[in-house]
C-alpha cells in the first residue's frame, strides 16, 4: 500500500494478491490534484486548474491461461473568471471567461492462452474514450457581457486485437492475427457572431465507422548474429473503401560481442479523426467522405553499442515521407499541423505531402553505485506542401531537442539503510512555429490577423529548462516513507502561447508568461 500527500493533491495506491497465497493479483492508483496553492504563482490566463485520474489491473490466471482486465480514467477542468472592470483590464483574456472540461479514459480485457510448447493465442477487446467540453464568454468593447461559443465532442472506439505466435524452430517464428474497430464521434459547436447575437449552431455531426486489418510477421535468424523481421499489413476502411497493402522489413547485424546494426523500411498508413470525413457542404453532401488516409514511408537506420558494463550509446537517423495527406483547398492548410479538429469545417482534398529528416542520439548509464545519466538528443528538419504546391517548415520544425537527466544517490542514516538522491534534468528546445502575424491588417482592424502565405515562417523564442528533485528515503522493518521537493523550470522560462490584441498598447503582443512549479510531498509504503 501507498499514499502520499504533496502541495498539488494526494495519491493512493495498493498493489498485491486479493488474498494470501492467492495467484489472482490487482494494481490501481487514483491521484486527485488541485493548483489552487499554486495559483499566485501561475499565470493569469491559467485560471484555476483540477486533475484526477485512476488506473487499474487485475490479472487472474488459469491452469493454461491469463486474464486480464485493466482501465484508467483521467478528467482535468480548467475555469478562468473575466475581469469585470474594464479599466483593470490590459489584454485581451483578461475579458474572457471560460470552462473546460476534458476527460479520457480505456478499459480492456485479455485473454492469453498458452497452447503448447511453442504457440500462444492472444485476444484483446478494449474500449476508449475521449471527449471535451468548452465554454467561452466575454465582456465586449461597451462592457457588456454575452456569449461567445458552447463546444461538445466525444470520441469512443470498441476494437478487437486477436493474434497466434508460434515459434517453429530456433530460428523462426511468426506472430498473425486481425483486428477489428468501430469508431464513432459527435460534435456540436454553436457559436456567437457578433457582441449582440445569441448562439447559433455552426457544427452538429455524428458518425461511425468500421476498420478492418490482417497482420503477419515472421523474424528469421539467417545466423547467431543476422537476423530480419518482415511483415504485411492488409487494412480495410469502410468510409472510403480503401484497401491498402503494407509491407514492412527489417534488419539487425550483431557486429561482435559489443556493437549492432539495423536498418528497417515499410510503409503505414492513418485514417483522420472521423468527423473530417463528415464534414458537410451548403447542400448536405460530404466532400471529405472520399479522402485516402494519409500513408507515409519510413526508413530508419541504428548503431548500438555498448561502451562499458553500464554505458551504452545509441544512434538513429531516419527519414519520413508523408503523402495523399488532406490539405485545404484554397488555403495553405494542412493536416499534419491539424490542433483542435473537432472544430474544423471545410472541404479538403488529397494531394498534400510532408518530409521528416532527422537523427537521434542516446547516451545511457544505467544506475549502478551512486550515479546515473541519460542524455538524448533529436535533430530535424520537418516540412508540408499544400495544394498549391508550395513547401512551408510544419508547426512542429522546432529543428533540435535535447534532454540532459542524472542523478546522484546517497546512503546515509545510523546503519547506512536511508537514502538521499538529488535528480536534475535539463531540457534545451527549439520553439514550435506559429502563425505569421500581418500587422497592418491587424493594426486597422485592431485584432490579430494572420498571413497565410507566410504561415509558420514564425517561430517562438528556444527554451531552455531546468527542474530538480530532492528525495529523502526512510526505509523502516516494516513501512518507508520518501519526503520530496521538486522545482520544474527553476530558471523561470517563460511559456509562449501566441498572439494577443494588447489593448493598453494598441498593438500585437505573444503572450509569453514565465512559470516555476513547486511541489513538496511526503509518501508512506507498507
Amino acid at each position: 500500500y501507498a499514499f502520499g500527500l504533496s502541495s498539488n493533491g494526494i495519491e493512493v495506491s495498493s498493489e498485491g494478491p486479493f488474498k494470501k497465497g492467492g495467484r489472482a493479483t490487482y494494481l490501481f492508483n487514483y491521484r486527485f490534484s488541485t493548483l489552487t496553492l499554486l495559483q499566485p504563482i501561475l499565470p493569469p490566463e491559467a485560471g484555476k486548474l483540477n486533475y484526477q485520474d485512476l488506473s487499474w489491473k487485475i490479472n487472474i490466471p488459469g491452469k493454461k491461461c491469463i486474464w486480464s482486465f485493466w482501465g484508467f480514467g483521467a478528467r482535468d477542468s480548467q475555469h478562468h473568471d473575466a475581469v469585470a472592470d474594464s479599466t483593470e483590464r490590459e489584454l485581451e483574456s483578461d475579458a474572457l471567461q471560460y470552462d473546460s472540461r476534458m476527460f479520457s479514459s480505456a478499459s480492456g480485457l485479455n485473454y492469453r492462452l498458452q497452447l503448447n510448447s511453442s504457440a500462444f493465442f492472444s485476444s484483446v477487446l478494449s474500449y476508449s474514450g475521449y471527449g471535451v467540453q468548452l465554454t467561452q464568454s466575454a465582456f465586449s468593447a461597451d462592457n457588456i457581457f454575452h456569449d461567445e461559443y458552447n463546444i461538445k465532442s466525444l470520441n469512443q472506439r470498441i476494437s478487437n486485437r486477436t493474434y497466434v505466435q508460434k515459434k517453429f524452430s530456433a530460428r523462426h517464428s511468426n506472430k498473425s492475427g486481425f483486428s477489428v474497430s468501430g469508431n464513432s464521434y459527435l460534435v456540436r459547436v454553436q457559436q456567437a457572431f457578433s457582441d449582440t447575437t445569441a448562439l447559433q449552431s455552426t457544427i452538429d455531426g455524428k458518425g461511425h465507422s468500421m476498420q478492418f486489418t490482417a497482420f503477419s510477421q515472421s523474424k528469421i535468424s539467417l545466423s547467431d548474429r543476422v537476423s530480419f523481421v518482415a511483415g504485411i499489413n492488409a487494412v480495410y476502411n469502410n468510409l472510403n473503401e480503401d484497401i491498402l497493402i503494407e509491407p514492412r522489413i527489417s534488419s539487425r547485424i550483431e557486429c561482435g560481442a559489443l556493437s549492432s546494426v539495423s536498418l528497417a523500411a515499410g510503409l503505414y498508413s492513418r485514417s483522420e479523426p472521423l468527423n473530417v470525413y463528415f464534414i458537410q457542404d451548403s447542400s448536405g453532401a460530404c466532400p471529405n467522405r472520399s479522402l485516402p488516409a494519409t500513408k507515409a514511408f519510413h526508413l530508419v537506420a541504428g548503431y548500438e553499442r555498448v561502451l562499458s558494463e553500464n554505458l551504452r550509446l545509441k544512434i538513429e537517423p531516419y527519414y519520413q515521407y508523408l503523402y495523399d495527406v488532406p490539405v485545404g483547398i484554397n488555403n495553405n492548410f494542412s493536416m499534419i499541423n491539424a490542433e483542435a479538429v473537432y472544430l474544423l469545417n471545410e472541404p479538403l482534398k488529397p494531394g498534400g505531402t510532408g518530409q521528416n529528416i532527422g537523427i537521434d542520439f542516446t547516451l545511457e548509464r544505467a544506475l549502478k553505485g551512486k550515479y546515473y545519466y541519460l542524455m538524448t538528443a533529436s535533430l530535424f528538419d520537418s516540412r508540408y506542401t499544400s495544394a498549391s504546391g508550395k513547401e512551408f517548415n510544419t508547426r512542429f520544425n522546432k529543428h533540435y531537442v535535447v534532454n540532459l537527466l542524472g542523478g546522484y544517490e546517497w546512503k546515509v542514516g545510523r546503519n547506512k539503510k536511508n537514502l538521499l538522491n538529488l535528480n536534475l534534468r535539463l531540457c534545451f528546445m527549439g520553439g514550435d512555429r506559429t502563425e505569421t502575424v500581418d500587422y497592418a491588417v491587424s493594426m486597422a482592424t485592431q485584432q490579430v490577423i494572420f498571413d497565410d502565405s507566410k504561415i509558420f515562417e514564425t517561430k517562438k523564442p528556444d527554451a531552455q529548462i531546468v527542474s530538480i528533485a530532492l528525495n529523502y528515503r526512510i526505509n523502516k522493518r516494516k513501512h518507508a516513507s520518501v519526503w520530496s521537493i521538486q522545482m520544474i523550470n527553476v530558471l523561470g522560462e517563460k511559456d509562449y502561447e501566441g498572439y494577443e490584441w494588447d489593448e493598453h498598447s494598441g498593438t500585437v503582443r505573444m503572450k509569453a508568461d514565465p512559470y516555476i512549479i513547486p511541489a513538496i510531498s511526503y509518501k508512506i509504503e507498507w
